[in-house]
């Protein structure tokens, strides 16, 4: 991919230690102050007076107390004695393999302590945050130690993205048990229609498959193969579905993107998994991104059409609004990667038109067959069509506060920007930019 997409300049650019130090400094001061107020809210909450016997006030009033420490040590940054203060703190050495081992404590202690050990301290958003930021700094210090050339910017981005990743993946786990009843909405029906594809096994007869996400719960009737698997079994085929899928969609990313080297690659991974959770975009969806962004080729036609056509017929038996995904993405990537050069218009524009209509046509195709082997009514895979749109989520309302179009706006708006300045200090063709801009509108 064009060296376009390296946008890692942020990365690599000069700190200023004291302006570093006083924004973590102010923000730690919110954090803390922030923490205490809504632990003293817990505790109020659960009938418990202010006592000085009881340890979680005395630890209320030391958050308070940190707080204020913190505020000091800002205003003192603004003295002629703060401003000789060293603000690069290293750690010891501790050697390549101890370094590592320190860093993968720090990612088990936030997911730890948060789900396991002590979730009702950390249940509100300024102690999980104040306890994110010291695990994250401290990650950052511990990979400074083991790689001095990390930039300390780098170095943060590292920690924080692997603490978030950790902490996510772990929760996809934490579901693993053998509770007999649905941990999550719909849990049971999701696994009742994955076992109907096995159904003259299980229950005797053949039955209708689902209508609705049929890739999905084939992947999910995977452990219906072996017998008697326990529902944690089949909790934990879930669980890695969603993790491989997702997070190789990130890799398959990072790959396409050829940032240079492993650790870039292995960021943007983490980055994509923790923002196409933010969907989420489940896993069987996910099929058909890897297989575009593994298989794609510009300089490859009909490569690229055997790809987008098997992750079209993927789609068609997928959910209806993906039916033209695998082409939307092939385009786009053409657009991204092909410049336009003295080719005209209608034929730089020619292949990913095709490939384009021949996704959406094995799309249709694939959905028709599926229809007539599943055994249900034609009609029941058209309601998608007809039924009604509840506009009103579109704006905050009472369900859903800010509404769809304004948290589009805000899972949206930073990689527009990042998109924006790319395509202008590249100084793109029109019409590479206007068909760029069409298919991520649409």
């Amino acid at each position: 991919m064009s060296s376009d997409y390296n946008g890692l300049e942020i990365l690599t650019a000069p700190l200023r230690p004291r302006r570093v130090m006083r924004w973590l400094l102010a923000a730690f001061a919110v954090l803390l102050a922030g923490a205490a107020y809504q632990i003293s809210g817990q505790l109020l909450a659960l009938g418990a007076p202010f006592s000085l016997r009881a340890q979680r006030w005395w630890l209320v009033m030391g958050l308070y107390a940190l707080s204020l420490v913190a505020l000091g040590a800002l205003g003192a940054t603004y003295t002629a004695w703060g401003r000789r203060l060293a603000m690069d703190v290293t750690l010891p050495r501790l050697g390549r393999v101890g370094s590592w081992a320190l860093f993968g404590l720090v990612l088990l202690c936030y997911p730890l302590l948060v789900l396991v050990w002590a979730g009702d301290i950390f249940a509100d958003l300024f102690p999980r945050l104040l306890l994110f930021s010291l695990l994250a700094l401290g990650g950052a210090g511990v990979l400074r130690s083991a790689a001095p050339r990390l930039s300390g910017r780098a170095a943060g981005v590292v920690a924080a993205l692997s603490l978030a990743f950790s902490y996510h993946a772990a929760a996809g786990f934490v579901v693993v048990t053998d509770f007999p009843f649905a941990l999550s909405w719909s849990e049971t029906s999701r696994y009742y229609y994955a076992s109907l594809f096995f159904a003259q096994k299980l229950y005797g007869e053949r039955l209708p498959t689902s209508v609705l996400h049929p890739t999905r719960y084939l992947m999910q009737a995977l452990p219906f193969v072996l017998d008697s698997v326990p529902l944690w079994g089949h909790r934990l085929w879930q669980a890695l579905l969603w993790l491989v899928f997702t997070l190789g969609t990130g890799f398959a990313l990072g790959r396409r993107l050829r940032l240079g080297s492993w650790l870039p690659t292995l960021m943007t991974a983490l980055w994509a998994y923790l923002f196409l959770f933010q969907g989420p975009v489940y896993y069987h969806l996910a099929v058909p991104l890897i297989l575009v962004l593994v298989g794609f080729d510009a300089r490859k036609f009909w490569r690229t059409l055997g790809v987008v056509l098997l992750a079209s017929a993927w789609a068609g038996i997928s959910r209806v609004n993906w039916f033209p995904m695998p082409g939307a993405l092939a385009a786009l990537l053409y657009l991204l990667e092909k410049p336009l050069d003295s080719e005209r218009w209608p034929r730089y524009l020619f292949p990913p038109f095709v490939w384009g209509i021949a996704g959406l046509a094995a799309a249709f195709a694939m959905q028709g067959l599926y229809v007539l082997w599943s055994g249900n009514d034609p009609g029941r895979f058209a309601s998608s069509f007809f039924s009604d749109l509840l506009w009103y989520r579109l704006w905050p309302n009472s369900i859903y506060p800010l509404g769809l179009v304004l948290n589009t706006v805000l899972v949206t708006a930073p990689l527009g920007w990042v998109l924006f300045t790319r395509l202008r200090a590249g100084r793109w063709a029109a019409l590479r930019v206007a068909g760029v801009l069409a298919i991520l509108l649409i």
